[in-house]
């Protein structure tokens, strides 16, 4: 009986271990600003506030530059002077990001600004930019959040617009739905589960039930209770292999055709 319910369950746990609802965020990393006629720990300080402000945002799924170096440092990887395209580029393709930011902070004169870039990691394609103006490294706390807003706003524009030109307009899941998916996985996970039942069930029948069967009818005098008492308890545990077959199969089905309802029912 192990032998049959432990495949079940493996084959339950594995379905349900899939990444149903997904991360629907971009998955984006950030590296040091590149300082230019400023000091880095100018240019360091304008990046962490620009950082702090993109999570903050919440629309990317973030990996900012202290993480992407350790990540790098298991790899041998060197970041030390990495603020271009092509190094952004080679740096997301190797932690499988699927955008990079770079940027710089300059100073002209008594004026600075921070320029930032967002590369495609797939296309090597810079699709957003940002830039600000500020008189004094203390007026950057004021203008970056309003460059963030605007950076991000513009990215998901854009994004939008390609997604509704090309017909694959992304939706977030409802709950409704997401419930409908994990019911409907745990219903073919069920169904298949009860699908190794029943052949265990027709194994049973063709072998250990028959063979006690014909002990039984064909056991002398003196053994003939041993055999029928063997017989029964075969033919019992036959009974509960049918039923649990039975239920199992009811349940897989009811979850299919619910999880089915669910997932692409109307609201």
């Amino acid at each position: 009986m192990k032998r049959i319910i432990s495949p079940f369950f493996l084959l339950l746990f594995a379905l349900l271990s899939v990444d149903i609802f997904g991360n629907d965020k971009p998955r984006l990393g950030i590296l040091d600003f590149e300082a230019r006629d400023v000091s880095e720990v100018e240019a360091e300080a304008v990046g962490e506030i620009f950082t702090s402000e993109l999570v903050g945002n919440g629309r990317f799924d973030i990996v900012d530059r202290k993480n992407v170096e350790s990540l790098l440092e298991e790899m041998d990887f060197q970041l030390s002077g990495c603020t271009d395209s092509s190094c952004a580029v080679e740096v997301g393709q190797i932690l499988s990001l699927e955008y990079m930011v770079y940027g710089s902070v300059i100073r002209l004169g008594k004026v600075y600004s921070i320029n930032v870039q967002m590369i495609d990691v797939a296309t090597a394609r810079i699709v957003n930019t940002g830039r600000e103006q500020f008189r004094s490294m203390e007026e950057a706390y004021d203008v970056i959040p309003s460059l963030v807003e605007t950076f991000s706003a513009d990215f998901f524009g854009d994004l939008h617009s390609e997604e509704v030109v090309a017909g694959i307009e992304k939706q977030p899941r409802s709950s409704r739905e997401r419930a409908g998916i994990i019911t409907f996985f745990s219903g073919v996970g069920v169904t298949l589960g009860s699908a190794v039942l029943w052949m265990a069930t027709a194994e049973y029948n063709n072998d250990e039930l028959w063979i006690a069967h014909d002990n039984y009818y064909l056991a002398d005098i003196p053994h003939l209770e041993e055999y029928k008492e063997a017989y029964l308890t075969a033919f019992r545990k036959k009974n509960i292999l049918l039923l649990s077959s039975a239920v199992a199969t009811g349940l897989g089905v009811a979850g299919t055709v619910t999880g089915s309802v669910l997932w692409f029912g109307r609201e």
